[in-house]
């Protein structure tokens, strides 16, 4: 459409699981899904593009997910569940997110901030960049390979094993990070301070850590 409005009112499904697709484009109008979709035939993959996106149901694809909300006015919000071999966040404002994202591939950016802080499950975590933080909370274990920068400050707070792979790297004024334990391979860069915190090992680094002020704690070594 046009810059006009699109308003899925109930649920969505493929006609057969994992074949069938949607792309939708409201151009600068809004985009709701009033239900879930995907829910009982997951999509083979879902590109929504919009002015606001409003997510009133669950998402399950068994391919790639795309929700870009273009408009400079409006943050997008996710208080229902993602689930894709990849998911794409992007907000022309910012993101929140107080529901869950479980995917095995997770980009994005925000114009403003991002706040993943729901029960993620995340298992590689790529580019993704926001200008006055990036937050995510996450269960499994988790490998950056991307370039992870949240502007203002950077906070991963994984429960499992939190590496930041060789060519990637994490970086915000200050960064917080924090898993079972902790393998940096990477970059971590925090001008102003970095904090990381193994909970239940220790903490290894091969690659660099760039700050003026480390602090941190570790249950083994």
């Amino acid at each position: 459409t046009t810059n006009s409005a699109v308003d899925f009112v109930g649920s969505l499904d493929a006609t057969t699981a994992g074949v069938q697709g949607l792309t939708v484009n409201s151009g600068t109008g809004p985009i709701t899904f009033g239900g879930p979709a995907g829910g009982t035939a997951a999509l083979a993959d879902l590109t929504a593009t919009g002015g606001t996106i409003i997510l009133g149901g669950d998402l399950t694809t068994t391919g790639a997910m795309t929700l870009d909300s273009t408009g400079v006015g409006s943050i997008l919000a996710i208080a229902t569940t993602l689930s894709g071999s990849s998911v794409s966040l992007t907000s022309a404002n910012g993101i929140t997110e107080t529901g869950a994202v479980k995917t095995a591939l997770l980009t994005g950016s925000a114009a403003t901030s991002a706040a993943l802080t729901g029960a993620n499950a995340v298992t590689t975590l790529g580019n993704f960049t926001a200008t006055t933080g990036f937050s995510l909370t996450n269960t499994p274990d988790l490998s950056v390979t991307g370039t992870v920068n949240g502007g203002s400050n950077a906070t991963i707070t994984d429960t499992g094993v939190l590496t930041i792979a060789g060519g990637g790297k994490v970086t915000g004024t200050t960064a917080n990070l924090s898993g079972s334990s902790i393998s940096i391979v990477g970059a971590v860069n925090g001008p102003s301070s970095v904090t990381l915190t193994a909970n239940k090992a220790g903490i290894s680094e091969t690659g660099s850590v760039t700050t003026g002020l480390l602090t941190g704690s570790a249950a083994t070594s």
